[in-house]
C-alpha cells in the first residue's frame, strides 16, 4: 500500500470516528441521553408507546448534537411507520441522510426506507435503498474494530433489521435462493446483537 493510500485510509478512519464517536450526548449531561437512547433502543421491538415516551423526553432534551438529533429522527422515523404515517417516516429518514454526519445513522435511516418500501411494495426503490444500506454495511464493517461498544450494538442491531427486511421481501416476490441467502447472514448477524427482543423477531422470521 501506497504512503498516499495509507494516509487515505488513516483519514477515513479519523472520519468515521468523529463522526460516530460511540456518544450520543449533549454538553456536559451524557449519561442521561445515552440512557434515554439506549432505552429507545431497547423498547423499538416491544412496546411502541414507551418508545415514543422515551423519545419524547430526548427531543426535550437542549442543546443536543447532529447524532443525538439523527437518533431522535431515526426512531421518530420508525414509529411514524408503524402507525402507517408512510409520508411523515419518509420526510424524517430523508432528513437523516442529508444532515446526518454519522454513517450508521444514514444506515439506519436506509433500512427503515427498505422495510417502508417492503411495505408499500414500491419494488424499484426498494432495491435502491438496499444496494445504498449494503454500500454502507462494507463501508463501515471495514472500521468495526475502531467502533465504540454502542456504535457497535447500533450497528449490528442495523444489520440484523437489514437481513429481516431483504428476507420478508425476498419470500414475498418468491425469491428463494436469495432469502435463503440472506437467511444465512442472519443467523450470524443476530448472534451479534445484545438485545433479547430483536433477536426473538428475527427467529420468528
Amino acid at each position: 500500500m501506497g504512503r498516499k493510500n495509507v494516509h487515505l485510509w488513516l483519514l477515513a478512519v479519523v472520519l468515521l470516528l468523529v463522526s460516530c464517536g460511540g456518544h450520543t450526548h449533549a454538553g456536559g449531561d451524557l449519561f442521561p441521553v445515552d440512557s434515554l437512547c439506549m432505552g429507545i433502543s431497547k423498547e423499538r421491538y416491544s412496546c411502541i408507546e414507551r418508545h415514543d415516551s422515551l423519545v419524547a423526553e430526548l427531543v426535550a432534551v437542549p442543546d443536543v448534537g447532529n447524532e443525538t438529533e439523527m437518533v431522535a429522527n431515526n426512531a421518530m422515523a420508525y414509529s411514524a411507520m408503524m402507525r402507517m404515517d408512510y409520508g411523515r417516516s419518509v420526510e424524517l429518514y430523508n432528513i437523516v441522510l442529508e444532515e446526518s454526519q454519522c454513517e450508521i445513522e444514514r444506515l439506519v435511516a436506509d433500512v427503515g426506507l427498505m422495510t417502508l418500501c417492503y411495505r408499500v411494495s414500491a419494488n424499484r426503490q426498494f432495491f435502491d435503498c438496499r444496494a445504498n444500506a449494503l454500500s454502507r454495511i462494507r463501508r463501515i464493517d471495514e472500521e468495526y474494530n475502531f467502533l465504540s461498544d454502542g456504535d457497535r450494538e447500533r450497528f449490528n442491531r442495523a444489520r440484523v433489521e437489514f437481513d429481516i427486511a431483504s428476507v420478508c421481501y425476498f419470500s414475498n416476490l418468491a425469491m428463494r435462493d436469495e432469502a435463503a441467502k440472506v437467511l444465512g447472514h442472519l443467523e450470524t448477524n443476530m448472534e451479534s446483537s445484545e438485545e433479547n427482543s430483536l433477536r426473538l423477531y428475527a427467529r420468528m422470521i
